[in-house]
């Protein structure tokens, strides 16, 4: 019997927004995940497929040795140009790590996968996705969360903002939303309740 291709499920909002329960949460109903944060990450960590590149474009972001993840996005997000080339040698990894995960997930004859891609309408992953969804939450909690987070300051959570859609903008192009600034358990129901939906469609 020929292994059925998975639902292809493509989660974003912006930071803050719920993205990592809402893909946990998904992952406990039996989907997997596609991390492309943690692709980004794992590109970056010593010995990393990227580090080479950015010892190669921005030798200053070092420090004894590896990748100094603070300096390196302070340096990129300083200006336009900056952050192109940084996501130019990003990108290729994260969609290079994101193929792999299908052909595997195929195999795996799972009946759905979520591709957890913040910069996913930004980058036009949405393309490779067969629903999309947008998690938002509103502006106060948004920021009470980021803040909690080491390292981060109004500034940067500013520059992250502005490279990324308006969420209204993604809102209107995701099929479907979802409001992460309720109870988990409310979450987790919405979230079931929309994957029995999505499942039973591609029936």
């Amino acid at each position: 019997m020929k292994k059925k291709r998975p639902l292809i499920i493509g989660i974003t909002g912006g930071v803050g927004m719920g993205k990592s329960t809402a893909a946990k949460m998904l992952a406990s109903l039996g989907l997997l995940v596609f991390d492309a944060d943690a692709c980004v990450r794992e590109a970056l960590a010593k010995g990393g497929a990227a580090e080479a590149k950015i010892r190669e474009t921005f030798p200053d972001c070092f420090l004894r040795g590896r990748i100094h993840r603070p300096t390196l996005f302070a340096l990129a997000f300083k200006n336009k140009n900056t952050l192109k080339k940084l996501e130019s040698i990003m990108h290729p990894f994260v969609w290079a790590a994101r193929d792999a995960f299908l052909k595997a997930a195929k195999k795996q004859n799972k009946d759905g996968v979520v591709l957890d891609i913040p910069l996913l309408f930004e980058t036009g992953a949405e393309k490779a996705c067969d629903k999309t969804l947008c998690l938002y939450t509103s502006t106060a909690i948004q920021k009470e969360r980021v803040l909690k987070r080491k390292n981060m300051t109004p500034a940067k959570l500013k520059a992250l903002q502005a490279r990324q859609k308006p969420t209204r903008e993604k809102r209107l192009m995701a099929d479907a939303c979802l409001d992460m600034g309720v109870s988990r358990k409310q979450a987790r129901a919405s979230l079931a309740a929309l994957w029995t939906l999505w499942k039973k469609e591609q029936e």
